[in-house]
């Protein structure tokens, strides 16, 4: 055992230690990673993973990448390195901006080879993502976004430490920023509230858990109410699970999303 994890040392010292190694640990690798899956015969989709969940992930049966690849789409699937996303304020802006641009290119050479259902579907964090290509890409035609964030500093500052972003980091990822005013502005023109009139122009399909702890739907369900201006919106609201289980159970529920993407 390595001396620092030592059974003498405080539980404190011994939860620091593991959370430090972990972050030099994902801190060697890219800020996200691209990997290509299936045909485009239905149209291509645009798979944005939730914070910490790697892609091999979402191939397990029934599971998003697989569900879609069998029935007809090419998936172009992002997931993230938790470290990076969540270093600085700076830093999330600059792999949104990054994730933007691979997200432009991939839909331009999609266009370029006659392909014109273009869709983006995101998970928790994916789907902040998958909302902000959506507003800033007109190709983008569908959208689907499974427990999402409304405004991204409100969420930030609602959120409970997890095994991989405990709370002392997200209160140092405040203070980066300048506390909540700077960061307020920092953030302005990001966040899915703040594109409300993008979105509302495309088809979109939006999960919310009305026991969501992690994105508190006290937050999320402004970006419902935002959206309900347009026709455009179908609603499903989980009234029994948590964050993770419900982005669970709609990621299984796979007929809902494969026929709002065919349709």
């Amino acid at each position: 055992m390595l001396p620092l994890l030592a059974k003498n040392r405080p539980a404190t010292v011994q939860k620091d230690t593991v959370y430090y190694m972990i972050e030099r640990m994902l801190s060697r690798k890219q800020s996200y990673r691209v990997k290509i899956y299936g045909k485009p015969t239905k149209g291509v989709v645009l798979f944005f993973c939730p914070f910490g969940v790697r892609r091999w992930q979402f191939l397990l049966p029934h599971l998003p990448i697989s569900s879609l690849v069998n029935a007809g789409f090419e998936v172009i699937c992002y997931d993230f390195n938790t470290f990076k996303v969540t270093t600085s304020p700076s830093e999330s802006r600059r792999i949104l901006h990054d994730v933007l641009q691979d997200v432009q290119h991939k839909v331009d050479d999609s266009k370029n080879h006659g392909i014109g259902n273009i869709s983006v579907f995101g998970a928790s964090l994916g789907s902040l993502f998958a909302a902000y290509c959506a507003a800033n890409i007109t190709d983008v035609n569908k959208v689907i976004l499974n427990l999402t964030y409304g405004d991204i500093v409100d969420h930030i500052l609602d959120m409970p430490g997890m095994l991989f972003l405990p709370k002392r980091r997200l209160n140092n990822y405040v203070a980066l920023g300048g506390g909540e005013e700077k960061l307020r502005k920092f953030f302005a023109g990001y966040s899915p509230l703040d594109n409300i009139s993008a979105l509302r122009k495309k088809k979109i399909l939006l999960y919310l858990s009305k026991k969501d702890k992690v994105l508190q739907y006290t937050n999320s369900v402004r970006l419902k109410k935002a959206l309900e201006v347009s026709a455009n919106l179908q609603y499903i609201e989980n009234r029994t699970f948590g964050h993770y289980w419900a982005a669970t159970y709609n990621h299984f529920n796979r007929k809902v999303y494969i026929e709002f993407l065919l349709s």
